[in-house]
């Protein structure tokens, strides 16, 4: 299949909220035996007719049968694109797991059965594995009816598994607290290859992941890093950092990184301390204190050549893919800009820059912002001993305390349950789905927790306090704060908030408002955010022309669909992989299943009917 460069204007960011998808009213299924309901539904699948299917029936499709991300909505057009696709891609040796088969129940007034299934297709290449789930409900009549499906691609049919890399050692075995630094270390910075199926750029989380699976299949590749030593994209972050997601979140592909010894809440040095571990347990190419300088695409033999930066030196590599892995949402600062700025006598950086507040202390500290981030520097200038800590609030952020977060993932995230299995319960359903879902259990939390919230909000913090996490995170990348302890201290006055006024300009002792009040700062830190558009990061990397035909990275579009991540952005050969370490992890797979269906000459042709007029 010939790849067609798209020359259309970047995707149109759709909003979740305005997404359909309604969960299931059904009545509680705690009397009924998912195993026979499983069994009934054997006969008639995959050949579903229109009155199996709710009428508000949704069907998500991962690379499985229609060779790219896609949601669709309705009884109409569920039934028509699976009926399509059914007959194009010709499923066969099809298992529905009614073993195990399990009851969902959200709440009283919405329940279904998850019921598991394995496919091959037999027709267009390329031939593939997948799994699914087909979810049902008894409506108001007594019948079941099918209201979700999911179908995920799990591998090439003949190719070896995405999933599995053989270890050198025994991750379980070891705890990364006490992880050496030597990893990187051992990586020669020589190339033997300057020719390679697939260059990742970033060797972080995404970048770590992509190439383990790459390495998995069978696809040449090498890793390269900006930074001297594997795991400095987060060693050398702000010293206080830690994860505001559960250690169990936290792993890379192929087994668990970081055991039960160490904190829920893993510090950077942690985190940091497990990469250097899976580069080194499953000898993953990765070249340090390497950065990309430019690269050109070459239509006619579908090659990229970039041109690499170590020291002083230039190496030229070629590549039929390139995936950047460069950290959108953490590489390039916004920062407002104030007046007269050049009479402050203060310091003041944002916080990719900062490091730690020890040498601050008996100052006046200042915070832009009040996410994640701006909640560590605050939390880290008062245990530093700064005199006074202000974080300055421009607008209302949601409060997520950590025991809801927990409360709502620990299914998902155990020590028990395999990370992969957790993955596909998280990741899986559409978005609009998990939206409502979280915000169902979420919510439910919050009404109980309104004396926590009383307290912010009497220390003058503007408080959401039913937020949508799902929203948070795929339209905003960002903006709210995981409560691990900073919310107390602001409750008790610890750390000041200015919320009722935005500042304007400096003076030499801090900040003037728009209300004519002034506010004292030795040190201001912008906790402002980054640019996350990953198009906009590595234009100046792939040229003007590759980067305007490729769509804009994250948000969401008019299917709830990411745009641009983990699939065909628009441009051969160019790939985007980012967001969480869950999201780094679990999508990675795609990415490296789809270069190497590229590579083997059946690539993935794209269904592309119904899409939505946006």
């Amino acid at each position: 299949m010939v790849e067609t460069i798209m020359t259309r204007s970047q995707t149109p960011a759709a909003r979740l909220e305005d997404l359909p998808g309604e969960l299931p009213t059904s009545r509680h299924l705690l009397d009924v035996d998912p195993t026979a309901v499983a069994a009934f539904w054997e006969t008639d699948f995959p050949n579903l007719k229109s009155d199996d299917l709710d009428e508000n029936a949704i069907w998500r499709d991962m690379l499985a049968l229609t060779g790219t991300f896609r949601t669709f909505f309705s009884q109409t057009l569920v039934y028509e694109a699976w009926s399509e696709l059914c007959q194009l891609r010709k499923p066969k040796n099809i298992h529905v797991n009614g073993d195990q088969a399990r009851i969902v129940q959200i709440n009283s007034d919405h329940s279904w059965i998850d019921i598991p299934f394995t496919f091959e297709t037999t027709a267009t290449d390329p031939l593939v594995e997948c799994s699914g789930f087909l979810s049902v409900y008894m409506d108001g009549n007594g019948s079941w009816k099918v209201w979700m499906i999911r179908t995920i691609l799990e591998n090439l049919q003949g190719q070896p598994p995405v999933d599995v890399l053989e270890a050198r050692a025994n991750l379980a075995t070891e705890n990364t607290d006490t992880a050496d630094n030597n990893g990187a270390s051992d990586i020669a910075l020589s190339f033997n290859n300057t020719h390679f199926q697939c260059i990742v750029v970033g060797g972080g989380q995404a970048g770590l992941s992509v190439g383990g699976y790459l390495q998995s299949l069978g696809v040449s590749y090498v890793i390269l890093d900006k930074y001297p030593d594997v795991g400095d994209s987060w060693d050398k972050r702000y010293d206080a950092v830690k994860l505001h997601t559960a250690r169990e979140y936290a792993h890379l592909p192929f087994g668990r990184l970081y055991n039960a010894n160490l904190p829920e809440f893993l510090t950077r040095e942690q985190v940091a301390n497990g990469h250097r571990m899976f580069v080194d347990t499953y000898s993953i190419n990765v070249k340090c204190g390497m950065e990309l300088v430019k690269s050109s695409w070459s239509k006619r033999d579908k090659i990229w050549t970039c041109e690499i930066k170590q020291s002083d030196h230039i190496h030229t590599l070629t590549a039929c893919h390139v995936v950047f892995a460069v950290g959108a949402g953490s590489s390039k600062p916004k920062m407002p800009n104030y007046d007269n700025k050049d009479v402050f006598r203060g310091k003041i950086l944002h916080s990719v820059d900062y490091k730690s507040s020890r040498d601050w202390i008996g100052l006046k500290g200042v915070v832009i912002g009040t996410a994640n981030t701006a909640h560590d520097v605050a939390d880290d200038m008062l245990e530093s001993g700064l005199s006074s800590v202000t974080m300055v609030q421009r607008g209302s952020t949601w409060v997520l305390p950590a025991e809801h977060y927990l409360a709502t993932t620990a299914h998902m995230y155990n020590h028990i349950t395999p990370t992969e299995v957790g993955d596909r319960m998280n990741f899986c359903n559409p978005l609009a789905i998990s939206r409502k879902v979280a915000m169902i259990k979420l919510h439910a939390m919050a009404a109980e927790d309104g004396e926590r919230f009383d307290a912010l909000e009497e220390a003058g913090f503007k408080l959401d306090r039913f937020g949508d996490i799902i929203s948070v995170l795929y339209d905003k990348l960002g903006g709210h704060y995981v409560d691990v302890g900073t919310s107390a201290k602001i409750s008790k006055g610890l750390i000041k908030i200015k919320s009722d006024a935005a500042p304007t300009s400096y003076t030499p002792g801090g900040l003037m408002f728009n209300d004519g009040t002034e506010l004292q700062a030795d040190v201001i830190v912008f906790a402002t955010g980054f640019v996350a558009n990953l198009r906009e990061l590595v234009s100046g990397y792939i040229g003007k022309s590759v980067a305007d035909n490729v769509d804009d990275f994250w948000g969401v579009d008019g299917e709830g669909e990411l745009r641009a991540a983990f699939k065909f952005p628009g441009h051969p050969g160019v790939w985007f992989t980012g967001g969480t370490i869950g999201h780094a992890r679990f999508f990675g797979r795609f990415i490296a299943l789809q270069i190497k269906a590229d590579v083997m000459g059946t690539p993935f042709t794209r269904y592309e009917k119904y899409l939505p007029n946006i």
